[in-house]
């Protein structure tokens, strides 16, 4: 009843700003370096990493850690969904240099890397079994970072759409953990 509801279809000066800027860097090897990073926060490659990521988690014993992060991935994937339809921003005009469908805000690809690479980062941080964790998080806030910057560079969102998809993505990384920490000794305690 609420699809379509909110529109903003016109970009922010900022948006206008970055687009103009990022299209200067423009050249054939970040358009290839561009696209690969891009599938790394694909559907595919999102559904992929989480998968590999339950798995091993269960393999390891780590059960309520992965029941999080299948559930944070399974959230994140309707709130954006759900987002997306309520405010029914259009994509930036001109050409795309990669596949893109559906509305642009929020980015999906930023906020679901954000949900899926930080929880990945912070269950090796608090595993103990990471020890440069400064190159642990540094490394994945660079990927995440990249993975939100293609979304601009290849032309199908807005810098607005990625800062809010890290922003709504950081919020439910945030409440999973929480609510994971929060689960111990309540929940699944038979599991472990």
């Amino acid at each position: 009843m609420l699809t379509g509801m909110i529109c903003f279809s016109q970009p922010l000066s900022i948006d206008i700003l970055v687009k103009n800027e990022v299209a200067r860097l423009a050249n054939p090897f970040l358009d290839v370096f561009f696209q690969t990073i891009t599938d790394l926060g694909s559907p595919t490659g999102l559904v992929l990493c989480t998968a590999v990521i339950v798995l091993g988690l269960i393999y390891a014993g780590r059960k309520r850690e992965s029941v999080f992060l299948g559930f944070a991935m399974l959230v994140g994937w309707g709130v954006m969904h759900e987002i997306k339809n309520l405010v029914t921003r259009p994509r930036p005009a001109g050409e795309h240099l990669t596949y893109a469908t559906g509305f642009s805000f929020p980015s999906g690809h930023a906020m679901l890397s954000l949900i899926v690479y930080g929880f990945l980062v912070y269950l090796l941080l608090v595993s103990g079994r990471v020890t440069r964790k400064t190159a642990a998080i540094v490394s994945a806030a660079l990927l995440i970072f990249l993975i939100g910057f293609s979304r601009i560079y290849l032309n199908v969102h807005y810098a607005s759409d990625v800062v809010g998809g890290f922003l709504i993505g950081g919020l439910l990384l945030f409440s999973a953990i929480r609510l994971m920490n929060w689960s111990r000794g309540r929940w699944f305690d038979s599991w472990e």
